[in-house]
Formats: C-alpha cells, structure tokens, sequence
C-alpha cells in the first residue's frame, strides 16, 4: 500500500492516510501524503476514493465513516490493477512463496538494463532502496497476491506462478482451490511461466523452469559456499554462469525465476547476470541485522508458512556451526491451526524454539489455534521449546541461552523483526 500510496502522490493525486504505527510513514510524509497513526475519519469522509487493503475489517471506523458519507471504497487491488493497466506491458510474479523476492530481484535486473517502467514491491529493499520505480510506463513489474484472490484482478503480459502449497484457509477451503485460483491466473497471462513442479497448472506452451533437463530455463551445476551458491544458468540452449551474493538455496529458484521473467521480457543474458550478481536482498528476507553483546549473529526473517521455516532453517544451518536458536511468532489463528503439523515439522530441525504470543492480524483467537497450543505440540513433539510472553522474555531468553558461534533466527510476519534488531549490540 506504501508503494501505491507514492506513485499515486506522484501522478499529482492528493494522498493521505493511516496507518497503525510510524513506520513507514516518513517516506509518504516525504511524497507530499498527509498521513497519520490512528483513526480519523473525518479524513475518509472528505475522500474522493478510499482504498484499504484486505487487513482493514469492514467495520474499521474510517471505512465506516466513508461509506456513510457515500465515498467509493475499494480493494488494494483494484488499484494495483489500474497502475498495472496504465502500462505497456507487465510483469506479474505469484506463487505461495518467494514473490517478494523474485519481484525485487526483477525490478532490480530492469533498473539496471535502464528500461522506463513501474515497479511495485511487496518488501524493502535491503540497502534502502525504495521499493516502488517509476521511470517509465512500458512496463509494470509487481508481485501478485493470492490473499483474498487478489491476484485475479490483473491480466498480465507475463504471469509467473513460482510454487503452490495450501496456505491463506481464511480464503481457500483446501489445496485445489488455491491451485484453481493459480490455473485461472495463468489463463489471464499471455506467457505462462511456471516451476517444473507445478507444470500441469500451466498446461501446454507454456515457458517452464527448474533443474530438470527438459526445463525452458534450468539451474545447474550447482556448488555452495557458506550458504550461498554458483550455478549456471541455461535458457534456451544458451549458458553463463551466475555468482549469488546472497544466501539460500530457495534463491537460486528465485533468480531463475526472475531471470525466465526478464528474459521473456526481451532482456538480454548479461544485464540479468549482472543483476542477479548485484542484488542486495531484500529487508527481512535472511537479513543479519547484527550480532547481540556476546558476539551472537542474529537474523530476521519473514517466514511464517512451513515450507519458509523450513529453507530459513536449513540456510541458517550451514551459516553457523554453533546451536540454531528459532524464535518463531505465528502468524494468524487460522494458518497455525490449519498447518500445526506442518510448523512442527519444520521446527524440529533448531536446536531450541522460542514460540512467541501469535500475532493475530486480522483475527481473534476463536479462528483457530494460539501460540501456546503450538507450543503444546512441540513439546510433545519432545522438540526443544519454550513458551515466552512477550518480547522482553524472548530478549532475556537469548541472553542466556545464545553465545558464541551460536545464531538466533527471528521467524515470523508480524512484528518479530522488532525484535530481532531490539537484540543487536549497538556497539558491535
């Protein structure tokens, strides 16, 4: 929304809006928005258009007040969709996870190819970037959310679908239907692109990636060093070799992806190696925020969806030799409840797990399972856990349970990375 609320701010719109805390806020205030923590809805009702994001409950007083005042309210995404139709041409990356990070990484490749375009992330770019372009309008690179079907409002150039797991039950009553969703959005694409292990949703003609030999676009040759990798890549019977400079074996099918995208796109082989070899990360994504005052790294991370925990997990696993500290903080009742087998799966590969009070978003308790009956699996699981409170806690807990080559990885969506930098010795 951050993102949007700019490029409207741009386009001479008058922009304002709230939000539940500063963060954020100072670079809208720097865009000319006029924006505020809180609620003030005399604001809305003077609105030409309101627009919330699927977060925001239908009985949030600002949306209240504008419909009472007969102002148009609409979705985040009908907007996305109206920037994304202003352009030429478009990119759009969905997929369970990793479209912040593919969407990043594209945006970067076409920032240094130098082409005009729109590109709008999800995330923070790890070395301050801002996460919006706007230097053109032949093309328009965006992720695509599935949350709420979001992502069938666009109708791109080139649709990419990176991976398909369950997740969101909030809005899919089971795996097929967010395979539907996928399918349908992909029908919507005039190129389909689409990971070798999800190919049957694209159906012919469309352009596949991955490592096997019949793939489009294929990852090969392998070799790591320190959690991050070589490999080389091979698009249409052409090779090069890329040099990741971050870590992860997961982001070696993120470049792939980003680089099938940008090379569909009509970018040349080079300026995405070049690319690929140059990007920062992006914030929360594996990012060491420091280390605590007994020369501990820590390291953030978004991940709240198993199959996340589990690739931050083993990424982390072979950046440090010392014992792997887990601070998990569950995100949303309803996805802990529908996946509690698959957390725990994921979770036992730490050495000890810290499980945070879940951070509810959207929701109340009564959608499914808290933290503490995650906890109470894990433990009889007989993985290594630990029920703190608050974050105060959680901070005391590393304090004496982390030294030396250990590493603290903070999971979560919500505000664990609070947290996580709350941990970092200023002075180291």
């Amino acid at each position: 929304m951050q993102a949007l609320a700019i490029l409207c701010a741009r386009r001479g719109l008058r922009v304002s809006g709230s939000d539940t805390n500063e963060a954020g806020l100072r670079e809208l205030r720097a865009a000319g928005a006029d924006v505020y923590c809180g609620s003030r809805p005399e604001y809305a009702e003077r609105a030409d258009v309101v627009v919330y994001t699927a977060a925001i409950a239908a009985d949030d007083p600002e949306r209240l007040a504008a419909e009472r005042a007969h102002v148009p309210c609409i979705e985040r995404k009908l907007l996305l969709a109206r920037f994304a139709d202003e352009c030429a041409a478009s990119i759009a990356i969905a997929g369970t996870h990793g479209k912040t990070t593919v969407s990043a990484m594209t945006v970067h490749i076409f920032r240094c190819a130098g082409i005009g375009f729109v590109g709008h992330i999800g995330g923070n770019f790890a070395d301050g970037t801002p996460n919006w372009t706007d230097s053109g309008k032949d093309w328009f690179v965006t992720e695509a959310c599935e949350y709420h079907r979001s992502l069938l409002e666009l109708s791109p150039t080139i649709g990419v679908v990176l991976n398909c797991e369950f997740d969101h039950p909030d809005t899919y009553k089971d795996l097929e239907d967010l395979r539907w969703t996928f399918c349908r959005f992909l029908e919507q694409s005039r190129v389909r692109i689409v990971c070798e292990s999800i190919r049957d949703l694209a159906g012919d003609g469309a352009v596949v990636f991955g490592k096997g030999a019949k793939c489009d676009s294929r990852a090969g040759d392998l070799s790591e060093r320190n959690g991050k990798y070589d490999w080389t890549w091979t698009y249409r019977g052409r090779s090069m070799p890329i040099r990741m400079p971050i870590a992860g074996l997961h982001n070696v099918t993120n470049a792939l992806a980003a680089a099938t995208a940008c090379a569909e796109a009509g970018l040349d082989m080079e300026t995405i190696r070049a690319g690929l070899e140059t990007f920062g990360g992006v914030s929360r994504r594996m990012e060491c925020v420091g280390r605590t005052d007994r020369g501990v790294r820590v390291i953030t991370d978004y991940a709240h969806h198993p199959a996340e925990i589990a690739c931050a997990i083993d990424t982390a696993r072979r950046m440090t030799k010392g014992n792997l500290i887990v601070l998990f903080e569950p995100h949303t009742y309803s996805r802990t409840k529908a996946l509690a087998q698959e957390f725990c799966d994921s979770l036992y590969w730490a050495d000890t797990v810290g499980i945070l009070p879940t951070y509810a978003a959207r929701e109340r308790p009564s959608d499914g399972m808290d933290a503490t009956q995650l906890h109470a699996m894990l433990h009889t699981r007989k993985i290594g856990s630990v029920m703190l409170d608050d974050y105060a806690k959680a901070a005391d807990f590393v304090s004496l349970a982390a030294s030396g080559t250990d590493l603290v990885l903070a999971l979560g969506a919500g505000s664990i990375d609070r947290l996580a930098r709350s941990l970092v010795d200023v002075n180291t």
